[in-house]
């Protein structure tokens, strides 16, 4: 282990479907076992790697399995405002995404609309 990592508070909720997504990165990109999934800041947005745990990280993920470290510079700015790390569906396959709890993209805030199928009012006719 490089250093101490820290347990994160309360402050960053994971989503199922996003834990299946990390589990499946991590395990389908993993070439040395010490190497952990990391979360960082990265241009105007959040940047996912692979890489060795680094002094001062902070575990993000349920006390069964932690799931990402997060650097002491995205545990300030998540404590600001809690944060959710999660995916969706996007043309070029599924992406994750991290946004405050409060204020959820578009994208997952519509309601999901259901098909039915029609009725056959029609009576048969020989």
């Amino acid at each position: 282990m490089a250093g101490k990592t820290r347990k994160v508070e309360n402050i960053v909720k994971i989503t199922q479907r996003a834990a299946e997504t990390l589990k499946a990165i991590r395990a389908a990109n993993t070439t040395d076992e010490k190497h952990v999934l990391r979360i960082d800041i990265e241009g105007d947005g959040y940047g996912l790697w692979l890489g060795p745990e680094q002094k001062g990280d902070t575990w993000v993920g349920s006390e069964d399995t932690l799931l990402l470290r997060v650097t002491p510079d995205v545990i300030r700015l998540f404590r600001k405002t809690s944060m959710v790390i999660d995916c969706m569906d996007h043309e070029e396959g599924m992406r994750m995404i991290v946004y405050p709890r409060d204020n959820p993209p578009p994208e997952l805030s519509k309601p999901k609309k259901t098909r039915r199928a029609a009725k056959n009012t029609s009576k048969n006719k020989k």
